[in-house]
């Protein structure tokens, strides 16, 4: 996968004005923030590997559920996904819920699977829900670049991450951004400003391509909000890969900013704390590579 990767001096490419410039922040980058002396790593919030064990943990003490996740966990174990995670899990989960009547799958109702969904999401938000340190760390540093970058463009922000830590160092350095979302008591997703763009370069774009713990449904409506209300599914992506009433949904239109990122000229995407072990964006990388060959930093 690398090998096909052109390798670029990060700082000369960065600071070029008339770059259009990309950032994918992986898991590695909570699990890299460091103390105070910026000696030891905190490991700050797991990767879904890790998340996806300290959920299987959890549910040992709840009963009702751990044998629900047995089942959905061997349901998705198959020579191409050996080890699944709470993605592939929820996924499974959500399309048994989405498909099935009132009658009982195997010892599971639907009533069943959806309490059960909320415990999961329960446990992500309580893992992966940590604020920033209160020392200076590489996600205060990145957001004060961002805010001082002077950019023809503005900067995309990718990440697969469900946490609020770029959105806090954001607004800690009162950086401007856009994060696919508008109103201010529950804001909407609003694919037609995604779309247009015609918001000013100095507002960042973020897009939480796996969805977030502020990313919220109720009924059939997407919104943003935190913390969650009774009887509100958070979005945990990728889950529902369809279209709805002819309007796609967040993953869907965050995963083609990062298509139309690669058609841009003079393009540079900077990948840092990613491990490449997600498919679908995998194929996003390598067909941009093989297809535009823009010039890729790796950190």
């Amino acid at each position: 996968m690398t090998s096909g990767i052109k390798s670029i001096s990060c700082g000369k490419h960065c600071s070029q004005t008339r770059r259009r410039l990309g950032f994918v922040l992986g898991a590695g980058c909570p699990l890299g923030i460091y103390d105070a002396a910026g000696e030891a790593s905190l490991k700050y919030i797991p990767d879904v590997a890790g998340l996806t064990a300290a959920i299987a943990t959890s549910l040992e003490s709840e009963p009702e559920y751990v044998a629900s996740w047995t089942k959905l966990v061997a349901a998705c174990t198959s020579e191409r996904v050996p080890k699944p995670n709470v993605e592939h899990v929820l996924t499974q989960l959500r399309t048994i819920c989405a498909l099935k009547g009132a009658s009982a799958v195997d010892g599971m109702t639907s009533d069943h699977l959806r309490g059960l969904d909320a415990q999961i999401c329960g446990l992500i938000a309580t893992a992966v829900g940590k604020s920033l340190p209160g020392h200076t760390t590489a996600y205060h540093r990145f957001a004060a670049w961002v805010g001082h970058i002077d950019l023809i463009s503005a900067v995309e922000i990718y990440t697969p991450n469900y946490d609020l830590l770029v959105e806090e160092a954001l607004e800690a350095y009162s950086v401007p951004f856009f994060d696919g979302f508008v109103g201010s008591r529950e804001p909407f997703f609003d694919l037609a400003s995604m779309e247009q763009d015609i918001l000013p370069p100095r507002w960042a774009r973020l897009w939480k391509l796996h969805g977030s713990i502020k990313i919220r449904r109720k009924d059939d409506s997407i919104f943003r909000c935190h913390p969650a209300a009774q009887g509100e599914q958070l979005l945990i992506y990728p889950s529902h890969l369809k279209y709805e009433q002819s309007r796609r949904l967040p993953y869907l239109a965050m995963i083609d900013r990062l298509r139309a990122f690669f058609r841009e000229t003079n393009s540079v995407l900077v990948i840092c704390g990613y491990s490449f072990g997600d498919d679908h964006l995998n194929e996003i990388f390598w067909m941009a590579f093989v297809e535009t060959a823009p010039p890729i930093v790796l950190r």
